[in-house]
């Protein structure tokens, strides 16, 4: 705020400057402003000009001054009238940028924010959510369908063995470019085969946990259950 203030205080003072220059040039004729005092000379008169002008007036005039002394007024005037324009048209400018990087930091700030603040609410909910869904079902339930699971990862282990195995015979017999896309499957059936027995550990893992709830309930004969 005290740019911009600054800078109005400038600009009005220069703009003054040129706004008397101007005038200065038309009236150079008229000295009706002034103090009309006689010469020491006879036969004519000549008109003394004595300022009233005290202070910054008093200073922007002998500046103004100096400045006809070695530039032409018109020019001198035109120029400092580009001068403000240019000016004001740069303080428009970087009041523009500023307020723009505070809106496009502060947007940039609220969503990180949210994002940061969201996160952990949104995993949170998640668990909630996993937690109540073990609790409204019956642990029987649950443990009844890792059972069902265990026996399809030994059905599609079972098949992916064979298929491996089927594959490696194969390519026992196989050419020299039949023998890259033999060794290509062999590759994604084994990834295929450690996926199902992480898998199938896993499965195991909740088998023995649901297993272990049900003997818990049971010695409590299902008060808390």
């Amino acid at each position: 705020m005290k740019f911009l203030y600054r800078h109005s205080a400038v600009s009005k003072i220069i703009a003054l400057a040129a706004v008397a220059l101007l005038f200065k040039q038309q009236d150079s004729a008229s000295v009706a402003s002034g103090t009309s005092v006689p010469s020491s000379t006879a036969n004519n008169t000549v008109s003394e000009y004595q300022p009233r002008r005290k202070g910054l007036g008093k200073i922007v005039d002998w500046g103004l001054a100096k400045v006809e002394a070695v530039f032409d007024p018109v020019n001198v005037a035109e120029l400092i009238t580009t001068f403000i324009a240019k000016a004001d048209r740069m303080v428009q400018i970087m009041i523009h940028g500023f307020f723009v990087s505070i809106l496009g930091s502060g947007c940039a700030s609220l969503f990180y924010i949210l994002g940061t603040a969201l996160t952990p609410l949104l995993l949170h909910w998640h668990a909630i959510m996993e937690t109540n869904q073990e609790i409204t079902s019956s642990y029987q339930t649950l443990h009844d369908g890792e059972v069902q699971r265990l026996d399809q990862f030994d059905t599609e282990f079972a098949d992916l063995v064979k298929l491996r195995n089927k594959i490696e015979r194969k390519c026992l017999v196989a050419g020299t470019e039949e023998r890259s896309l033999c060794v290509n499957k062999e590759i994604e059936i084994h990834e295929q085969i450690q996926d199902l027995r992480s898998r199938r550990l896993k499965s195991i893992a909740n088998v023995e946990r649901y297993k272990g709830m049900i003997e818990w309930c049971a010695s409590y004969e299902n008060w808390f259950c």
